[in-house]
C-alpha cells in the first residue's frame, strides 16, 4: 500500500506543476499576444481558465493531503506539503483579489489601469 500511495502523492504533485507552468508561463501570456484578441475576451476567458485550474488546484492539494494521512512521510515531505498548500490559500485570499477587483473592472467596461 505504501508505495501506491506515494505514487498517487507524487502523480498529483508532478500533474499540479505541470498545470501551473501550462497555464501560468504559456498559455496565458500567449493569448494576450494573440492577433485581434480583445483584452475584455481574453480576461473573460482567462478568468474561465484560472478558476478552472484553481478547482483542480484545491483537487490535487486534497489528494496529497490524503495520501500523506494514510501514509505519512518525512517531516520534510510533510513541511513542504504544508507550506504549498499553505501558498495555494495565500494565494486564493491574498493574491487573486486584486486582480480579480481589475479585472472585474474593464470587463465592465471601465479603462484598465
Amino acid at each position: 500500500m505504501s508505495d501506491v500511495v506515494v505514487r498517487i502523492a507524487t502523480a498529483a504533485t508532478l500533474l499540479w506543476l505541470g498545470m501551473v507552468v501550462a497555464i501560468s508561463f504559456v498559455e496565458a501570456p500567449l493569448k494576450f499576444r494573440t492577433h485581434g484578441l480583445e483584452l475584455r475576451v481574453g480576461l473573460a476567458i482567462g478568468r474561465i481558465v484560472f478558476r478552472a485550474l484553481n478547482i483542480a488546484e484545491i483537487g490535487w492539494v486534497v489528494a496529497i493531503a490524503v495520501c500523506l494521512i494514510i501514509e505519512p512521510q518525512s517531516v520534510t515531505i510533510t513541511i513542504l506539503a504544508s507550506i504549498t498548500g499553505g501558498l495555494l490559500v495565500t494565494q486564493f485570499a491574498v493574491v487573486r483579489p486584486r486582480p480579480n477587483h481589475r479585472s472585474d473592472q474593464i470587463l465592465e467596461g471601465h479603462r484598465g489601469t
